[in-house]
C-alpha cells in the first residue's frame, strides 16, 4: 500500500499534466475560433461581391418592378438565375418576388424556372 506522501506526490504530478492539458486545449480553442473567424468572414465578403443596381437611388421602382421590366423585355420569359443575374439579386430572393408578382396576375409560369410578364393590352 501506498503511503501518505507518494500518493501526495502522485496527486501533485497528475495536477501538473491536467494544467498542462488545459493549456494545450486553451491554445487549441483560441487557434479554431481564430480559422473559424476567418473563414467565415471570408464566406460572408463572397457572398457580397455582387454590385447593387446601378441608379437604384435614383429610381422609384422597387425589385418586383424591375423583375417586372425585366421580363417584359424577354419575349420568350426568362430563368429566375438570369434575371437574378442581370438584377444583381439572389435567386432564392427573386422566386420569392416572382410568386408575388404571380398572385398579382403581372407573371406567369412558362415552365419550370422560367417566367414571363403578363402585358396588359389597353389602358
Amino acid at each position: 500500500m501506498a503511503s501518505l506522501k507518494q500518493l501526495k506526490e502522485r496527486l501533485q504530478k497528475a495536477a501538473v499534466v491536467v494544467e498542462k492539458a488545459r493549456e494545450a486545449l486553451n491554445k487549441a480553442q483560441e487557434e479554431y475560433d481564430l480559422l473559424f473567424k476567418q473563414a467565415s468572414e471570408g464566406a460572408r465578403s463572397r457572398r457580397n461581391t455582387k454590385q447593387p443596381i446601378e441608379n437604384k437611388a435614383a429610381t422609384p421602382l422597387g425589385l418586383e418592378d424591375h423583375i417586372y421590366v425585366f421580363l417584359k423585355e424577354q419575349p420568350n420569359g426568362a430563368h429566375y438565375n438570369t434575371v437574378a443575374e442581370k438584377l444583381n439579386a439572389k435567386p432564392a430572393t427573386i422566386r420569392a418576388m416572382l410568386y408575388s408578382l404571380k398572385q398579382k396576375g403581372k407573371v406567369e409560369r412558362v415552365s419550370r424556372g422560367t417566367w414571363k410578364a403578363i402585358v396588359i393590352q389597353g389602358g
